[in-house]
């Protein structure tokens, strides 16, 4: 399964993609080629909190004014890394709905990075003067590196 230097055998993983692939995938005309490189790069997080929706709106403004948002983040090899996920964060929308302060966020989803949308809210929470609370967290979307619906 593997080559000299740890990489896969293309033709095996060829093969096993030539299986797999959703009929989505065939149907917007990917082939196997460039399937392999169809990843999944980025996911919009719908966020909906309970609490004084302008107060939370300037709340998270003056949070993200910060010049780092530094957390610890569990990794599999080396336990925990601090790492700052203000550059990450891109907001794609704010806005109030019934009473309710609703922000979309898009962090990273891939192989390479991952950023996880509670990793954002357990900082923002008690960086809040207010009472609020997390009502729900949706994924919503997930973006490929072609800055596209991922299938």
């Amino acid at each position: 399964m593997f080559l000299s230097g740890g990489q896969f055998a293309r033709e095996r993983l060829y093969c096993q993609i030539e299986n797999a692939p959703p009929c989505s995938a065939r149907q917007k005309g990917y082939s196997v080629e460039n399937f392999t490189i169809l990843l999944k790069k980025y996911a919009d997080f719908k966020i909906t909190f309970k609490g004084i929706g302008s107060e939370l709106q300037s709340e998270f403004r003056r949070f993200m004014e910060q010049e780092q948002i530094n957390t610890v983040k569990k990794t599999k090899r080396k336990g925990e890394k601090l790492i700052d996920l203000k550059p990450d964060i891109k907001i794609i929308s704010e806005e109030f709905q019934d009473g309710r302060f609703v922000l979309v966020l898009r962090l990273p989803a891939g192989t390479e990075k991952n950023i996880n949308p509670s990793l954002v809210t357990d900082l923002f929470v008690p960086f809040c003067c207010t009472d609020v609370e997390i009502e729900s967290v949706e994924r919503i979307a997930v973006i490929s590196e072609k800055n596209e619906d991922f299938l």
